[in-house]
């Protein structure tokens, strides 16, 4: 193969890794997850409305309903909302299920609905209460 031949390979092997990687989230170290997040809480999720259409995106989207039981950072209702499916999957949060407690790091979002602050990172199951 001539030189530019490899060159050209390369390139394209570039490419086709960038695309592949495009929509993965980074994972931020707990540190930095908690100071962007707004709000902190321990909670289990009482109900989940799924795939009710966001009003300006017109994307399919599904909220958790969560009683708060310990709020680490931040106040909030007693009850919250919580974004779990956002409409493209590798931003959605790895949760949740009714009756599960779960470790909440959240940031705000209108409507009072709060989202993951780190996509599948920012929501880990603790247990059931």
């Amino acid at each position: 193969m001539k030189p530019y031949k490899y060159g050209i390979l390369g390139t394209c092997a570039l490419g086709v890794g960038m695309v592949a990687s495009a929509n993965q989230v980074p994972e931020m170290n707990f540190d930095q997850k908690v100071k962007r997040s707004t709000l902190v809480v321990l909670g289990s999720v009482e109900n989940l409305d799924c795939c009710s259409s966001g009003s300006s995106s017109g994307m399919e989207r599904g909220i958790a309903h969560v009683q708060v039981v310990t709020y680490l950072k931040g106040r909030s209702a007693a009850r919250i909302k919580v974004l779990y499916k956002t409409g493209i999957r590798e931003f959605d949060p790895n949760c949740c299920e009714i009756g599960k407690r779960y470790l909440f790091l959240l940031t705000g979002e209108k409507d009072d609905i709060y989202r993951s602050v780190n996509g599948p990172y920012g929501i880990f199951e603790v247990g059931t209460p």
